[in-house]
């Protein structure tokens, strides 16, 4: 009777990407009478001439840069305006040496905020704020820093840059950069790692002549480091690996798994490890002790086409109201229950909850009480590829 108890349990709600075509309809429309091209007429229709296709090509390249010139103007100039810290990201990725990358960022003036608050946090982390007096440099005091901190023994692990805001140059005001950026750093001598996270106030020098005619590089000329805070803690790293999950417990390498499930499935307080996709389950033993076992008797089917159905998005609860975590997971056009039996194992075939082609690319699947009914409701979010179907990015 388990299938009684989901029928009345489950309500599943379903964010699918619906498909629309223009002018469809389930109106009916008056018959139309419509030539049927001969087969020279689609060859030509299919082939235009050279001259044509050279045309059509040439109307749509004066198209789009007349759109970037208008629609899209401050967008194409905060992609000109990014490059200079676009350039930097890769080149710090790069480089052996990143403290020479850095020094060489080209700028007129850095303003930067001084330490300030400390708080104690968990595990020996201690955070500082910044805030005023600002401390003021050039190229040649930032290189003079640059080479202080690295003599100490700081190095920059990895770092990211992303250009957070853009204001085009107006009524005789330059124009400004908004870039957030984060930095990891370690000091091996003194079994210490920081991560400094900030925002910085870029204001762009006016561009000057271009030998060449096209637009010249950006400078920055006062660049403002605002919003500091800098976390540290000294000693071992706190993680360590206790786990290793390889092809000799999967049958085949779960690196390329996107699913891991933690959860107490046969309620002995402890948490267990799952890999759908790869009808993976890892028992808790305490004490970092897995003991490795099937997630499922009755794996997904095998598809029509003769691939194996994927699953791509799961999600554990109490679908069946019996108190005993259950399964719902979808892959694509299908969203399977895994109802399970009293001792948390997965020993029944799975219950098909939709067939649907538009099920598609589902990437994310979450259950909660959504209407306040008692049971539990599911929502699917799907990813859809851009250029797909006429799908297009924001905003081209």
């Amino acid at each position: 009777m388990r299938a009684t108890a989901f029928d009345g349990a489950l309500s599943l709600v379903l964010l699918a990407a619906a498909q629309f075509a223009p002018g469809c309809g389930s109106s009916a429309q008056p018959a139309t009478t419509t030539a049927v091209p001969t087969a020279s007429q689609a060859a030509a229709a299919a082939n235009p001439p050279p001259a044509e296709q050279k045309r059509t090509a040439d109307d749509l390249a004066r198209q789009r840069e007349e759109l970037d010139q208008t629609v899209w103007a401050n967008e194409v100039a905060a992609q000109h305006y990014e490059a200079p810290f676009v350039r930097l990201w890769d080149n710090l990725r790069a480089a052996r040496d990143k403290v020479a990358v850095l020094a060489d960022f080209p700028f007129t003036e850095l303003v930067i905020e001084s330490p300030a608050d400390s708080v104690s946090i968990d595990d020996g982390i201690s955070v500082t704020s910044f805030g005023p007096p600002m401390r003021r440099m050039d190229a040649s005091d930032w290189r003079g820093w640059l080479t202080e901190l690295q003599a100490t023994g700081h190095q920059l692990v990895e770092s990211e840059w992303h250009h957070s805001n853009f204001s085009p140059a107006a009524a005789g005001k330059p124009a400004h950069s908004l870039v957030s950026f984060v930095l990891h750093v370690v000091n091996s001598g003194e079994n210490r790692r920081f991560v400094v996270k900030g925002e910085l106030d870029v204001e762009w020098a006016p561009p000057g002549p271009s030998a060449s005619g096209d637009a010249p590089a950006p400078r920055p000329r006062r660049v403002e480091a605002r919003s500091l805070r800098i976390a540290q803690r000294q000693g071992d790293v706190p993680f360590k690996q206790r786990l290793a999950i390889g092809s000799e417990t999967t049958g085949s390498d779960p690196r390329n798994s996107l699913l891991l499930t933690v959860y107490d499935f046969n309620g002995d307080d402890r948490p267990d490890v799952a890999l759908p996709d790869y009808n993976a389950l890892f028992w808790n033993e305490g004490d970092f002790h897995f003991l490795p076992d099937k997630l499922f008797d009755h794996p997904p089917p095998v598809e029509k086409r003769g691939r194996r159905w994927d699953v791509a998005a799961a999600v554990v609860g109490d679908f069946t109201g019996d108190a005993v975590p259950d399964l719902l997971a979808s892959g694509r056009e299908t969203v399977f229950l895994w109802v399970a039996d009293a001792s948390g194992r997965f020993t029944s075939p799975p219950v098909t909850v939709l067939s649907s082609p538009e099920v598609r690319q589902p990437s994310v699947l979450t259950a909660g009480d959504v209407d306040g009914d008692g049971d539990l409701d599911a929502w699917l979010g799907q990813y859809r590829q851009p250029y797909a179907d006429g799908q297009m990015p924001t905003p081209y």
